[in-house]
């Protein structure tokens, strides 16, 4: 059954790329890219001189927690406009009556409303039916 370099990169624990290496000083013309396969015998030929590049298991030394340190914002300098001071003018400007409050006039003091024309080449009255064509 084929074995894929990169399946015996990932057993032993170490990079394509030096599995790459090793097979083309040992020899072996399959070995070209990390997706090449290699029979059996050949795989496990190539993992007994890989051995000794297997990487010891790294020891975990636990680390002591850093200490958590809290920084409280700044309070802001008269005349700087806070988030709350903001949401408040804004919602102000929204109230009727106000400045930027759109204005809605009285029926009867609106303008009348503008006569509609059709565009240059179009009349406004419906399409009529083409008469049937006889044979």
């Amino acid at each position: 059954m084929p074995v894929r370099i990169y399946d015996i990169a990932k057993k032993l624990g170490i990079e394509s790329k030096q599995v790459l290496a090793i097979a083309k000083e040992l020899g072996i013309k399959e070995a070209k890219v990390p997706s090449s396969s290699l029979d059996k015998i050949t795989a496990e030929f190539l993992e007994e001189k890989l051995g000794p590049l297997k990487p010891a298991a790294p020891v975990h030394v636990p680390e002591a927690p850093a200490p958590v340190v809290l920084i409280k914002a700044p309070e802001p300098e008269p005349g700087e406009w806070t988030e709350q001071a903001k949401r408040e003018r804004w919602q102000a400007r929204a109230e009727p009556g106000t400045r930027h409050s759109p204005t809605v006039l009285a029926p009867e003091l609106r303008p009348p409303p503008r006569e509609r024309r059709a565009a240059p080449g179009r009349s406004r009255a419906p399409p009529v039916a083409a008469p049937a064509r006889g044979l």
